[in-house]
């Protein structure tokens, strides 16, 4: 069970998103499989925006219902340099993330990441050398527990949808007041970095039994030639790293840069037999998947705009 199965997340959604109405968590059964989700009324719960994906039960609790489908469930996981572009499809989508014991220490994480040809180490070195130089010194602060702090995250994550063209999630008061909501329960981590005086990047993330989750991350867009957002991750991984944690996880979305970090992939779909309009949409659109993977560079481009349509 994840993050998106505890009580504190189903309990959230709930209160935001259904107000006043009855709810309990119920184990569900899917395909000979035992999941948690919210259940409220007579509804089962199985998709929402931010909750990214179900992982099966693995205890003794007895399914209190029989399912036909979950859209989001880990199925399996690949090493990272096993999985394509390609195999994503608007049903199946890659789960980036750091199995940290896989390094002995961070110098040996450090040296395989410089090993990767997508990541440049010598331009993020150069990178925080301009920043402190022309900005300020670089101050990393953990988690953050100021107000301020969390709601310029998400209006800068906010305007970034917008500049992308994609669907602003946060147009939506439902998702700020969910973040507002676990924020309250003391369940968010709140990462900043700082140049000098000045916030450059905010990190909204979750720690979970053992797994330190990337949920939001967001940077100051006056500061975007720094690369920001790069040096505050590449923090919290050490973060993560030193503090024990058994993973470092980026959740759900094929981003380039994930896997410059990433050592294995969740891979991410349904579990069951979905309704039949539904697989008469996907149909379609795997239609259009292979034209578009004909041309590598337009298939990643698009990315954050199919990830915004599945969400």
């Amino acid at each position: 069970m994840n993050f998106f199965s505890s009580d504190a997340f189903l309990s959230s959604v709930a209160k935001v998103g259904f107000p006043g109405r009855a709810y309990a968590p119920e184990v569900v059964s899917v395909n000979g499989l035992r999941f948690r989700v919210l259940k409220v009324g007579s509804q089962h719960v199985v998709r929402w925006p931010f909750l990214d994906f179900f992982e099966p039960l693995t205890g003794p609790e007895e399914a209190q219902a029989v399912l036909r489908c979950l859209p989001v469930v880990a199925r399996r996981v690949v090493r990272s340099e096993d999985w394509k572009p390609e195999m994503a499809t608007e049903e199946v989508q890659p789960a980036p993330f750091v199995d940290w014991s896989r390094f002995g220490s961070w110098d040996e994480f450090l040296r395989g990441l410089r090993q990767q040809p997508r990541y440049r180490a010598q331009d993020t070195q150069r990178r925080r050398r301009k920043v402190e130089r022309e900005v300020g010194a670089l101050r990393f602060v953990v988690h953050d527990a100021t107000a301020a702090v969390f709601e310029k995250c998400l209006r800068w994550k906010s305007a970034q949808y917008v500049a992308t063209r994609i669907e602003d999630l946060f147009a939506d008061e439902r998702n700020v007041e969910l973040f507002r909501e676990l924020r309250r329960r003391d369940l968010l981590t709140v990462s900043a970095l700082y140049a000098g005086e000045r916030l450059a990047a905010v990190h909204i993330g979750v720690i979970f039994e053992g797994r330190f989750c990337s949920w939001v991350p967001a940077y100051d867009p006056e500061l975007r030639q720094y690369a920001p957002g790069r040096l505050l991750l590449e923090e919290i991984l050490a973060y993560s790293h030193d503090s024990g944690h058994a993973q470092f996880d980026f959740l759900v979305g094929g981003e380039p840069y994930k896997f410059c970090y990433a050592t294995h992939v969740r891979v991410v779909g349904p579990v069951g037999k979905p309704p039949l309009p539904v697989s008469a949409a996907r149909a379609a659109k795997r239609g259009m998947k292979s034209v578009l993977t004909r041309f590598p560079g337009v298939w990643q481009w698009t990315e954050p705009l199919r990830r915004a349509l599945r969400q």
